[in-house]
């Protein structure tokens, strides 16, 4: 008797945290989505399509994903922002290579691929430049952190 009175409350409070879990994932994609309604300009919504993106994938629902990462490339490749146009590119292959549809994610990795080392370049570039930059100034080495942030 008090192992199945043990087990039965396990089992309530395990699907209670699913409940729990659940809801507040579909929270996060309701409260993302209207953001993006109330959107000022197309750096904000890039983030956003990304993102909501992302909390869909963790729920399980890609095809759900696909589609704000589809409207994030829209806006990238109309801005011309080739970062997010790369990120998004290659999100959009990770779903479909999770998904496996194999032709799909090829198209679109490949549609990211010009743009991927550039955006590499320059990450790599900030990471290594700025924090020397920011040594020379803090030992009041003006010149060399000018030198360095102006490499950037």
């Amino acid at each position: 008797m008090f192992k199945l009175r043990s087990l039965s409350i396990i089992l309530f409070f395990c699907s209670f945290l699913f409940i729990i879990k659940s809801y507040g994932q579909q929270n996060i994609t309701d409260s993302l989505r209207t953001v993006i309604d109330k959107k000022s300009s197309d750096n904000i919504t890039l983030p956003l399509y990304y993102d909501i993106a992302k909390q869909y994938y963790l729920i399980g629902k890609q095809d759900s994903g696909l589609i704000y990462l589809k409207k994030g490339l829209a806006v990238a490749e109309l801005t011309k922002n080739k970062e997010w146009y790369c990120k998004i590119g290659l999100r959009i292959g990770l779903f479909y290579a999770l998904m496996s549809d194999a032709d799909s994610a090829n198209k679109y990795l490949e549609v990211a691929e010009p743009y991927k080392m550039g955006i590499l370049n320059d990450t790599i570039l900030a990471y290594y430049i700025n924090p020397k930059a920011i040594v020379a100034i803090n030992k009041e080495n003006y010149e060399a952190g000018a030198s360095y942030t102006i490499k950037t």
